[in-house]
């Protein structure tokens, strides 16, 4: 008799107690770290069977960061499929095949394609060389009609900071709306040499840098320029031996940058391009097809997103999702609706969500922890599953993860998606990681200023060090 009680009594424990035991575990990791609980989600599930193993304010709504690139890929994953690739279209007006000439106006009509790297735009120059284009006589027009005028999201707040990250959106994109400003040395006390990638041969260069081995910190901006969009201002000093420096800035006119680049790998495509350039849309009953320019699969589109965390490619993503889904030129507010509907629609029992941008910038957005590992244990469930965890920064290794569990047993194991705000105190983290052989998925979520970041990183690599550890335990 006795036996049997002991052996209901670890039945109950097993069922109902060890959520307890870890609850009361994460707490002891939070409090004596000098955390409050309040400020803090954590929750961790086994991915088998759904089962929870941990909950620490897992329905308290968050400001989450950029967990919400999560939910903007997984939307989009879902209503338009890993494979989708959008078409950037090019229209030509009179397009003369015997000798080359475009003779009327080209227009270049913008799908939303986040990945129109320099070398993608070289690329697009190239096949426009083999189709025999050898001169554009007429205007080169930007059709960026997909997207609202609306470039900047919301939730961004200051727009004239000149940061990469905060980069304007626009159907038709080059380079992520940045630009590359290469600083290299030259001899010393001379004036380094400047290049920017891809190049624009419109941009004024005002200040210098100098080569030397001391002097003024380094220092690069890009700022409005009335007659071109943008001028590149320079300071400080660069060494020697020091190696090229890569310094991206955002781009303060979009359509002129996407024009001024492509005027430039036209002309190394040896395409005649002393075009004009504006901005406007095309008549396809007066214009000719001449290439359609796919995107790369939506998974490589998001690969960024994940992986570095890319505001640009989020932003793009949860427009593109909107204009594709509802048919009809999209805004931020359109954006919003999709992917909250979407939510709404697969997580009926989980609550509603708030997005009001694609990336997790700013205050707007809202979610909770629970939220996000419902999320988590649905993707798993996905064909695509595979695609999705194999773009999530592994811990210790790569991406915005590449110098955090470093020294843990979670180096290599743990796959997470991170956020930061550092203005808001916000840190967050979701993923998946394995004990004994099965998979589970964990969210933190902290919204606290009163604490660092570096404590917050360190937070959660002891919860969830200290989690493990009890789970190899237990067995549970």
């Amino acid at each position: 008799m006795k036996k049997i009680i002991i052996f209901t009594i670890i039945l109950f424990l097993a069922g109902n107690g060890f959520s307890a035991i870890y609850d009361s575990l994460a707490l002891r990791i939070m409090n004596s770290a000098g955390h409050n609980p309040r400020n803090i989600g954590f929750v961790v599930r086994k991915i088998s069977d759904g089962s929870e193993i941990v909950s620490i304010n897992g329905d308290r709504q968050f400001i989450p960061a950029s967990l919400q690139k999560l939910f903007t890929g997984a939307a989009a994953f879902d209503k338009l499929g890993v494979n989708f690739r959008a078409a950037t279209r090019i229209f030509a007006e009179n397009f003369d095949r015997a000798t080359g000439e475009v003779k009327g106006d080209l227009y270049i009509v913008g799908a939303g394609d986040p990945g129109i790297s320099a070398e993608r735009l070289w690329l697009l120059a190239q096949h426009l060389r083999h189709l025999g284009v050898k001169k554009i006589n007429g205007r080169l027009v930007i059709d960026n009609s997909l997207f609202s005028d609306e470039t900047i999201p919301p939730g961004y707040g200051d727009s004239e900071s000149g940061r990469a990250f905060m980069a304007p959106i626009s159907a038709f994109a080059v380079s992520f709306n940045a630009t590359s400003v290469v600083v290299s040395p030259s001899v010393a006390g001379q004036n380094a040499h400047i290049h920017l990638f891809p190049l624009r041969e419109d941009v004024n260069l005002r200040g210098s840098i100098t080569t030397a081995e001391r002097g003024k910190e380094l220092s690069v901006a890009t700022r409005r320029h009335t007659a071109n969009g943008m001028e590149v201002v320079l300071d400080g000093v660069v060494k020697p031996n020091a190696a090229p420096r890569y310094v991206y800035r955002q781009v303060w006119e979009p359509v002129i940058n996407a024009a001024e680049s492509f005027r430039s790998v036209l002309k190394e495509a040896g395409i005649e391009a002393g075009f004009s350039v504006a901005l406007g849309q095309v008549d396809t009953t007066k214009t000719e097809l001449i290439l359609s320019f796919n995107s790369e699969p939506l998974t490589e589109m998001s690969r960024g997103m994940f992986k570095f965390s890319n505001n640009f490619g989020s932003e793009m993503v949860f427009l593109m999702l909107a204009a594709q889904s509802q048919k009809t030129q999209a805004n931020f507010e359109l954006g919003s609706q999709v992917v909250q509907n979407w939510w709404k629609v697969r997580f009926p029992e989980s609550g509603e969500i708030t997005a009001i941008n694609g990336s997790g910038m700013g205050a707007g957005n809202q979610a909770s922890a629970g939220q996000f590992a419902d999320l988590l244990g649905w993707a798993y469930r996905q064909d695509w599953f595979f695609e999705f965890i194999s773009m999530q920064p592994i811990a210790g290794v790569d991406g915005t993860l590449s110098t955090r569990f470093r020294n843990t047993e979670l180096r290599g194991n743990l796959r997470a998606k991170t956020g930061t705000l550092n203005t808001l105190g916000v840190s967050s983290l979701a993923g998946y990681f394995r004990v004994n052989g099965e998979l589970y998925s964990v969210v933190f979520i902290a919204n606290d200023r009163a604490t660092t970041q570096y404590s917050k990183w360190m937070l959660s690599e002891n919860l969830l060090s200290g989690i493990k550890r009890a789970i190899e335990r237990t067995g549970r």
